[in-house]
């Protein structure tokens, strides 16, 4: 859900993903499906606003796409663009991504092997994630060894707690799950010695073995 600016008269919207089949409640489509998984304008108008008297509970209206006035649509339009794609599992179910993020997977007291990124089967976009998540490590820690990323692999992950440390946070464990994991791509890490003069630097150059 992504909540949008309040219209001319005052009423708040939000663009949300329909879970289940929804029915329209405008006035230019007759009442036409919003199916599972796309996308409708929620429409809430509170007491006081010149739809809602005041003293009465708040009126929530689902709208589709072709409800929307031209100023709505455009808003509408952009936050849709801005959502994180859906991906589509083996087993015909959708997977909907909250976020991208990225963990680095390696020993406790040793430096990372991989980052892991979960939330996306893009490998570009995974890939600028992963180089970030490498490259603050490598700033934090102060290594003379340059973390570069290698070779990759599409997959599913669930994501479980393992330990937990007071200063570095939790540690965690991945397993394979094609039927409720999160999409997910693992970037191995090589260590290299020609650490980049200017930090500013990102794993990004270089990356493909």
């Amino acid at each position: 859900m992504i909540k949008l600016e309040r219209d001319r008269y005052g009423n708040d919207g939000s663009v949300v993903r329909a879970r289940t089949t929804h029915y329209c409640e405008g006035y230019r489509c007759n009442q036409r499906a919003i199916n599972a998984g796309e996308f409708y304008y929620r429409a809430v108008a509170f007491p006081g606003s010149e739809v809602v008297e005041k003293g009465n509970p708040p009126w929530v209206m689902k709208l589709c796409r072709d409800c929307l006035n031209d100023p709505m649509l455009e808003r509408f339009d952009a936050a849709v663009a801005s959502l994180l794609p859906s991906v589509t599992r083996d087993n015909g179910t959708v997977y909907t991504p909250r976020t991208i993020r990225a963990v680095l997977i390696g020993p406790e007291d040793d430096a990372p092997e991989a980052v892991m990124v979960l939330g996306t089967h893009d490998v570009d976009r995974a890939r600028t994630v992963a180089a970030e998540e490498a490259r603050r490590y490598w700033l934090e820690m102060g290594d003379n060894d340059y973390p570069r990323l290698g070779d990759h692999k599409t997959t599913w992950m669930r994501r479980d707690i393992v330990s937990f440390d007071s200063i570095d946070g939790p540690y965690y464990n991945f397993t394979l799950d094609r039927e409720h994991g999160a999409a997910a791509i693992e970037f191995t890490i090589r260590w290299e010695i020609d650490a980049p003069s200017d930090p500013a630097e990102t794993p990004l150059e270089g990356i493909e073995s």
